[in-house]
């Protein structure tokens, strides 16, 4: 897909997707759970987007910065958030090396044609990295047709594995520290809509199946924390 096309995309669904001023929220659980595992002051953003997490941690005392590659969404950003906002493509950060002290990736690599050099990039800069992608669907969801949101954006270039980021990071020259699991998706949730039965039959069987057999939880996304080796 042309870059072009990619950037007229974004902005149309800006929204829809959650990137948007209309739609980008915090949610205070995954903020705190990113800022337990920040390492110093001085934070870059790649994929910004809104720019609603530069704000937020400016606001905490931050030394924040944001880039991104659609410019419409950087002027916005410098209108309303605090914080620094560059417009920059994520395979050629216009920073000196060990600029900043943890590079933040939130939901931004997935859409990422050369996500190694993007990588690349984030390490020569940070010392710290800390991603959050989409994690692949279980198959047998797919199957039923029960997909995750991330799978209706078409500008999403793959999904990710603990084991698969894992080694994507090392390959990269990352030393993970931890990888998460997030945004849980309870399975009691799903199993009614995996088999075909009037809705008093599926009730009964779900409630039968998670009494006998212990719940099996769905997550939709990963968080990796990697030091720069």
């Amino acid at each position: 897909m042309a870059i072009s096309k990619d950037k007229e995309y974004y902005l149309a669904q800006a929204d829809k997707f959650g990137w948007g001023a209309k739609t980008a929220k915090i949610n205070p659980r995954r903020a705190k759970l990113i800022e337990s595992h920040l390492r110093g002051k001085k934070l870059l953003e790649i994929g910004c987007g809104s720019g609603i997490w530069v704000d937020y941690f400016s606001r905490r005392g931050y030394e924040a910065t944001g880039v991104d590659f659609v410019k419409e969404f950087i002027i916005r950003a410098k209108k309303r958030f605090q914080g620094e906002f560059i417009v920059a493509n994520a395979q050629k950060l216009p920073f000196p090396a060990h600029s900043f002290d943890t590079v933040l990736m939130i939901s931004s690599l997935e859409h990422m044609d050369e996500e190694k050099k993007a990588l690349g990039e984030a390490g020569r800069v940070g010392k710290r990295l800390i991603i959050i992608v989409p994690q692949e669907t279980p198959g047998i969801l797919l199957k039923r047709g029960l997909i995750f949101k991330h799978h209706l954006d078409r500008t999403h270039r793959r999904v990710y594995t603990k084991t698969g980021i894992r080694k994507l990071l090392a390959q990269n020259g990352f030393a993970v520290k931890e990888i998460l699991e997030m945004e849980r998706l309870p399975a009691i949730s799903i199993f009614p809509e995996l088999f075909v039965a009037p809705r008093l039959v599926k009730r009964i069987i779900t409630r039968l199946f998670f009494w006998l057999f212990r719940e099996k939880n769905y997550y939709l996304e990963i968080m990796a924390v990697a030091d720069r080796k």
